[in-house]
């Protein structure tokens, strides 16, 4: 099955709403990961791929839990042989 085309964009308004919902249900929990824009763009641009996974992973030498950033194709399966994660979290890198 193809992903069919969608907008994801959301108000501002709504973002704020969903991002203060999390604060409020995790205060203590991470609230963003910040990420190399030119890393992204360049998991982007990869032969075969058109969607962005962001998978939920867990580093058990950590004891955290991560994002996994990777390409997908238009069929939904992983494109490419970048993928991105050590994100910046927030906390503490807020800025």
């Amino acid at each position: 099955m193809e992903f069919q085309k969608q907008n994801h964009s959301i108000s501002e308004e709504e973002a704020n709403k969903f991002i203060e919902a999390n604060k409020k249900r995790n205060p203590n929990g991470i609230i963003r990961f910040a990420y190399e824009a030119d890393q992204v763009k360049e998991l982007l641009s990869q032969p075969g791929v058109s969607h962005l996974g962001i998978y939920y992973g867990y580093d058990d030498e950590k004891g955290a839990e991560v994002l996994v950033l990777s390409g997908l194709s238009k069929d939904g399966k992983k494109a490419g042989s970048t993928y991105l994660e050590i994100g910046v979290p927030c906390p503490p890198f807020c800025g």
